[in-house]
């Protein structure tokens, strides 16, 4: 269950960061508003999916999911 977890928050901000790259090439948006954009995305929204990622009931599952992705972390 956690690496699907795990997977679809990393999908989340992958399309996050899509839709940013698609609006500056449509023009829609102007290469200063995405550094805005950038930033809040970075220091706002990515350590909250994190944090929203990680509340879950603890089991033995998730807390073997959770060494793995540290052990990954450092490797």
């Amino acid at each position: 269950m956690i690496p699907y977890l795990l997977l679809y928050k990393i999908m989340q901000l992958f399309a996050v960061m899509a839709i940013g790259f698609a609006l500056v090439k449509l023009r829609l948006l102007r290469s200063n508003d995405s550094l805005a954009l950038s930033r809040v995305s970075l220091y706002i929204l990515m350590p909250a999916a994190i944090i929203n990622s990680f509340s879950v009931k603890l089991s033995r599952d998730i807390l073997l999911g959770f060494l793995l992705a540290c052990v990954a972390g450092v490797v």
